[in-house]
């Protein structure tokens, strides 16, 4: 497998999500106006650890990820 292959299937399970009627966003939730910052924050405990649940993630990664759900 490559990161092509594996963007290809990220999107499938998207659309499968999607097609179940899954939410896939947060703005899918009705949630707007959404701190990310605080909330990355809050998941870091203010950047002061790693979240080690399937891979590290830091503040700057949860942020990148918050961001790409709204």
């Amino acid at each position: 497998f490559n990161e092509d292959d594996a963007y290809k299937g990220i999107l499938l399970l998207e659309q499968y999500f999607k097609d179940i009627g899954m939410p896939t966003r947060l703005s899918d939730l009705n949630i707007k106006d959404i701190n990310i910052e605080k909330m990355a924050s809050s998941y870091t405990n203010n950047n002061q650890k790693i979240n080690k649940d399937f891979i590290d993630l830091d503040y700057n990664a949860t942020l990148e990820i918050l961001k790409l759900a709204k």
